[in-house]
């Protein structure tokens, strides 16, 4: 699996290495490895691993359901909030003599 997200580039597959709470955490952070995630759990031979990893996808439905959004979309959002926003002014009263 050239190019899959949890693959190193010796090969090997990095989810049956890597500790639950780090795998939950990547998931929920990077859209990459949610989608090859899904690609990469019904290929893995063990159907031990298999059946452990997709329990550990179907058990914390918040990260595909409520995945952390990148934060430069974030701040890209926020900007052009900001510069749709205009300027506002107020203007002085005029002194009555």
């Amino acid at each position: 699996m050239v190019g899959n997200w949890w693959v190193s580039k010796s090969g090997k597959n990095r989810l049956l290495t890597l500790p639950e709470w780090l795998v939950l955490d990547l998931l929920w952070r990077h859209p990459n490895a949610r989608r090859d995630f899904q690609t990469l759990v019904p290929t893995i031979e063990d159907e031990d691993e298999r059946e452990r990893l997709q329990a550990l996808w179907d058990d914390n439905q918040r990260i595909h359901k409520n995945p952390l959004r990148d934060p430069q979309e974030v701040a890209d959002a926020l900007q052009a909030r900001h510069n749709r926003a205009g300027v506002r002014t107020r203007k002085p009263k005029k002194r009555k003599r």
